[in-house]
């Protein structure tokens, strides 16, 4: 079973979800994020992959902003 990637929709963090799940409780501000409604941004095969995955797109948001 994999991972999903999400922002919250609440506050916009990225959080993760193994694959399956409903529900997810954001991990930053604690809002109920239902799984069916949020975009899933990527998959990752296990929970490490899914680490590696957030780290590349928090990089990829702040080089993003910094942009002129």
């Amino acid at each position: 079973m994999g991972y999903l990637i999400f922002k919250c929709r609440t506050c916009g963090k990225l959080n993760m979800s193994k694959e399956g799940q409903k529900t997810k409780l954001c991990a930053f501000c604690g809002a109920k994020n239902n799984l069916s409604r949020v975009r899933v941004l990527a998959k990752a095969l296990n929970h490490s992959e899914a680490r590696q995955v957030i780290s590349k797109l928090k990089v990829y948001e702040v080089k993003a902003k910094t942009k002129p």
